[in-house]
């Protein structure tokens, strides 16, 4: 299509024919190159967000592969001083073994392992002076701990509490029977179990997060001892009375009696694991 287009000049009137130019083509064109910018833009982002996708998985499976191995050393089936295989571990899991490596990186920074040049990965091992510090800790928070929870805690808690004692005395009426080492570490990990449901029972009640995360990070680190893997177990334990005695106070909910009963019974083992920690040679620091 042509179009006439009037232009003055000095010497009258020219009439000029022109192709009109089409603005659709133009139009299209534009559009065409605005919808590869946003294809681009949405490709950029959608990378940006497999990324950040990716990122969240990796920071999942750490959390997941250290909250195992966390797992693994608190209830015991970890012992003092034995060797961590990042290949095994990476199997148990269904992780790399980069992964385990990140992962055992973090629980040395908790001190609750510790890599050894030209050596590998150990499960930590505390000296008889170095579990005395962890008790010292130990004494000053936990009383308070059970004093706190004292005002605060409820009918069910204190039922889990008297169910805990009923189950604790019950594995030491067993221990006098136990003659295989097998049998003995099968137990041990019962009573750390138990010793867990027990004292987290309480650290609930307290109602305070940041205690409950640093006395579990104490109570950890104290289960260094080799005896129970070693074959033998106290054959005089009588920590089930200690812990009826603290429900007793927390049931009157009597914070002081529930504090001097909380501070005898972690007096009373720190004496008895020192004393073996002794007797089976473990290297003070001084020495």
């Amino acid at each position: 299509m042509s179009e006439q287009i009037v232009n003055q000049s000095a010497g009258g009137t020219v009439q000029t024919d022109v192709i009109r130019c089409c603005i659709r083509p133009s139009f299209t064109c534009g559009r065409d190159l605005f919808s590869i910018a946003c294809r681009a833009e949405l490709n950029r982002s959608d990378g940006r967000s497999t990324k950040k996708m990716t990122q969240v998985a990796r920071s999942s499976q750490l959390d997941s592969t250290y909250d195992y191995i966390h797992k693994k050393l608190s209830r015991g089936e970890l012992e003092p001083g034995q060797k961590l295989s990042r290949r095994k571990l990476a199997e148990e899991i269904g992780v790399s073994p980069a992964l385990v490596q990140h992962a055992l990186g973090q629980l040395e920074k908790a001190g609750l392992v510790e890599c050894r040049a030209q050596s590998g990965t150990y499960v930590r091992e505390l000296t008889a002076e170095e579990f005395a510090n962890l008790c010292d800790l130990r004494e000053l928070i936990e009383p308070y701990a059970a004093a706190r929870a004292a005002e605060r805690i409820t009918k069910s808690q204190l039922k889990i509490l008297e169910n805990s004692c009923r189950r604790y005395h019950n594995l030491e009426t067993k221990i006098p029977q136990i003659e295989s080492a097998k049998e003995v570490w099968k137990l041990h990990r019962e009573l750390i179990d138990e010793e867990r449901v027990f004292h987290g029972t309480i650290l609930s009640a307290a109602g305070n997060q940041l205690l409950t995360s640093l006395i579990d990070s104490l109570r950890l680190l104290s289960q260094v001892s080799h005896d129970f893997a070693m074959g033998s177990l106290p054959r005089d334990m009588n920590v089930a009375s200690e812990h009826q005695r603290i429900v007793d106070a927390l049931k009157l909910h009597d914070p002081e009696r529930a504090r001097t009963s909380m501070l005898e019974h972690i007096m009373s083992g720190r004496e008895v694991l020192k004393q073996r920690l002794l007797e089976n040679s473990i290297p003070t620091v001084s020495e």
